[in-house]
Parts: structure tokens; C-alpha cells; sequence
């Protein structure tokens, strides 16, 4: 009985220290109903995410947000370099214009912000702030980063080339 007990355990150890396969990652395609947001400039811009055909680099964020602020240079800096490639979207959420713009103009951060005028997709709506959606031109979200970043990141510029 004991040969068996330890038998079974170490085979249960052993499975349990094994790496565990890699998982390869589907991208999840976002269906239309989720991107039909309507979005518009404080110039009055309209603009609405199912219709964008390129890649989208969509930011919900707000100016009473410390990281939200503290990484907007770096975004700045992303659409300076891929702005002509990939459609980036601010949108500030829980935020007055006067205030953010305020921001942005003394941060000379000149990212597109645009305020939603329809109902954000619970799925798209973030939980936690800043919240940023990497969507390919196929509408697939290629990533999801929550909380702070450093968009100069290597791994981030291989995406960005990508497109």
C-alpha cells in the first residue's frame, strides 16, 4: 500500500512540475456591433470605429488619471512615429473637455481624442483605466493593455511594424 502511495505521488509531482504546453493565442475578431461606437472631435469631427479600415490603437483614459497622464508622452511619441498608419483614438472617459484639453495643450500632446456619443460595448468598456485596444485591420484585438505602459517598448514597436 505504501508502494502504491508513493508511486502516485510522484507521478502527480512530476506532472505538476512539468512545463505546461504553449498555447497559441487565436485572435479574437471583434464582431461589428462592438465597434459601432460613434465618436466625434471637439471640432465636430465625426468618425465611427466600424468604418476605421486600418489598424486602430483605440485609449480610454482620463486627466484625473495619474498613470493615464504619466504615459501619454510615450503614446505622443508612438503616433509621431505609426500616426499615418495606424487610426489612434483617445477617448477620455468621466472627463470634462476644459480639463482634459488643458492637459493635452500643456503636455503638447496632439493624439486625436474624440468623445463617444453612443454606448461603448460592454466588452470594450474598460475596467480598470488606462485601458488601450491594439485592433488589426481585420478587427482583431492583437492586444490588450491595462493599466500603465511604456509604448516605446520593443515588443510594442514589432507590433506597430507589423502594420
Amino acid at each position: 500500500m505504501r508502494k502504491l502511495f508513493l508511486i502516485t505521488f510522484s507521478v502527480l509531482a512530476l506532472n505538476a512540475c512539468k512545463t505546461p504546453e504553449p498555447k497559441s493565442e487565436e485572435k479574437q475578431a471583434l464582431q461589428t456591433s462592438q465597434l459601432d461606437l460613434d465618436l466625434e472631435k471637439t471640432t465636430g469631427e465625426q468618425l465611427n470605429l466600424k468604418n476605421i479600415q486600418k489598424p486602430i490603437f483605440l485609449h480610454f483614459w482620463g486627466s484625473w488619471c495619474p498613470p493615464c497622464k504619466a504615459e501619454m508622452p510615450s503614446i505622443e511619441k508612438l503616433y509621431q512615429k505609426y500616426g499615418d498608419k495606424v487610426e489612434f483614438i483617445l477617448i477620455p472617459i468621466n472627463d470634462k473637455p476644459e480639463k482634459y484639453q488643458a492637459f493635452l495643450n500643456e503636455n503638447n500632446i496632439n493624439v486625436p481624442v474624440y468623445e463617444a456619443k453612443s454606448l461603448i460595448d460592454k466588452d470594450l468598456m474598460p475596467k480598470a483605466f488606462p485601458t488601450t485596444y491594439i485592433i488589426d485591420k481585420d478587427k482583431k484585438v492583437v492586444k490588450e493593455a491595462i493599466g500603465m505602459h511604456d509604448w516605446e517598448g520593443d515588443d510594442l514597436q514589432q507590433l506597430f511594424v507589423g502594420f
